[in-house]
């Protein structure tokens, strides 16, 4: 597992402030992260969430949240990678849209623990965020930035309280998606809803 995060520029937020991005945001940590320009802040350190075990994600680097839902960047994988006890499923996609232009791609996964012939479902889940070409100019498209777009995500990672409720309630609101908070897409799932 290797992650980092620089201290250099590490932000020191007010009590009861917390690491809420909307979508557009999240965009925005995205696109300068893919140009390798100055980002907002170090807010987030960067795993390989997809060959990691839920339990063993350095959720300490992550200092910004609510104790519940932990942002990390991450590369995202060309198939399924198994951890040492399971591994990450994806079972929706959607876009995600800021006045009337599609800005990213917005996918969900769940957590099975197991082994070959022996899975089961955990309420364990990733939110992952990815750039479209649209938030870039057309300078910037080399074939570099290109193959980062498709590479880096961002992913948000959480415990639900019903995976199974999750994943219906998901499906049955599959649409495009506005500026509202990213907070709010999920707050309904978690098990401890104690910061609302």
């Amino acid at each position: 597992m290797a992650f980092s995060n620089s201290s250099d520029n590490e932000v020191k937020l007010p009590m009861g402030y917390m690491f809420a991005p909307t979508k557009p945001e999240i965009m925005i940590y995205l696109r300068s992260k893919i140009l390798g320009r100055p980002l907002p802040s170090d807010a987030i350190p960067t795993v390989d969430i997809y060959a990691t075990s839920p339990e063993e994600l350095p959720f300490s680097e992550f200092k910004y949240g609510n104790g519940i839902r932990w942002y990390f960047y991450s590369t995202k994988p060309k198939h399924d990678v198994f951890t040492k006890d399971g591994y990450w499923s994806s079972f929706l996609d959607d876009i995600i849209v800021s006045h009337s232009k599609v800005i990213g791609f917005k996918r969900k996964l769940v957590f099975y623990r197991g082994n070959l012939g022996s899975w089961t479902k955990t309420c364990w889940m990733i939110s992952e965020y990815r750039a479209h070409t649209n938030v870039f100019t057309a300078s910037e498209l080399d074939e570099n930035t290109k193959e980062k777009i498709s590479n880096i995500v961002l992913c948000k990672v959480f415990e639900a309280e019903d995976p199974i409720m999750f994943e219906q309630t998901d499906i049955s609101e599959s649409t495009s998606s506005d500026d509202s908070t990213d907070e709010g897409d999920d707050a309904r799932h978690y098990k401890d809803g104690s910061d609302s």
